[in-house]
């Protein structure tokens, strides 16, 4: 848990952490979970941390976004199981190189993923599977990486490629719950959304994205028709070399990035195991999750937690 002076006082100014309290904050999460019947969470003062920070050291925040995380883990299996980085599936989403984690931060100190929807063929990798690899990244980053909680990250995506196969896959009710667990259920700060080379197919998914954002990221919501427009939001040293950068190829990014995942299988089988058991939510909770989740249409409403 220990950070460096430079970011130990953002943590402070940015999030409200107060050292002195953070024991009794992660200890007071801890006993609430623990009262919680339903809820199978990872209970370790790192993981709980993450989420605190993410919250701003707002306690009863904290609770919803756990609740809201777990939760999502045992609505959306297509998202959230079978996350093993050596399956067959997701080697060969990996070997696409649809998601990159960008070797350096930009100048706020966030940090920067590269998702190429497009290099994905939606025949053999569907966005479904996709997103899973994003949000295994997010785990990464809530398990390993104290300063992209503190600094935020940012979303860097890149249509050149996409077709309707891909649109076909984005349904309203599948980009709706995918910007709900980015908004409601993760504990990370997304400061911003830029998309490059976007074709004419892909403009209906991209208005339901943005229509999708809420508060301040409504207004960091970036399209670039080029690579000038995109280096003037990332500085070229952070970018690879197929954007006009100089942090190396995409293949050596992808190597990396490869890497780290499998470095951390024993973290992602173990993962399957936690989730939520809608049978022992207490009644009265149990009762606005079914209203406020899902309704009979599938639109994701965000979760009330007593």
């Amino acid at each position: 848990m220990d950070l460096t002076p430079e970011l130990q006082k953002r943590a402070e100014q940015d999030l409200n952490e107060d050292p002195r309290r953070r024991g009794e904050d992660i200890k007071h999460i801890r006993d609430w979970l623990s009262k919680q019947p339903h809820i199978k969470a990872r209970t370790d003062d790192a993981w709980l941390l993450a989420f605190l920070r993410g919250c701003e050291f707002s306690l009863e925040r904290t609770k919803e976004r756990l609740d809201n995380y777990y939760t999502l883990r045992s609505l959306m299996p297509d998202v959230f199981d079978n996350r093993d980085p050596l399956g067959k599936e997701l080697v060969a989403a990996v070997s696409a190189r649809v998601l990159l984690e960008l070797p350096e931060p930009d100048e706020r100190g966030s940090r920067v993923f590269l998702l190429r929807l497009g290099a994905a063929d939606p025949a053999t990798i569907p966005v479904e599977r996709v997103f899973k690899l994003n949000f295994m990244a997010g785990d990464l980053m809530l398990r390993d990486d104290p300063a992209a909680i503190i600094c935020g990250n940012v979303i860097l995506l890149d249509l050149d490629g996409a077709n309707m196969g891909h649109v076909l896959q984005m349904t309203p009710a599948f980009v709706s719950r995918i910007m709900t667990i980015l908004q409601e259920a993760y504990p990370l700060r997304t400061l911003a959304i830029h998309y490059i080379n976007a074709p004419s197919a892909v403009d209906v998914v991209m208005s339901l994205f943005k229509n999708s954002l809420s508060g301040y990221l409504a207004t960091q919501f970036h399209q670039h028709a080029d690579l000038e427009s995109l280096h003037k939001f990332f500085p070229k040293r952070i970018l690879p070399k197929e954007y006009g950068g100089e942090a190396g190829t995409l293949a050596e990014l992808n190597e990396r990035f490869r890497k780290r995942l499998e470095s951390r299988r024993d973290f992602f089988l173990e993962d399957g195991k936690y989730g939520v058991d809608e049978k022992l939510r207490p009644t009265a909770a149990r009762s606005k999750a079914r209203r406020d989740v899902f309704d009979m249409a599938g639109s994701f409403r965000q979760l009330a937690v007593d």
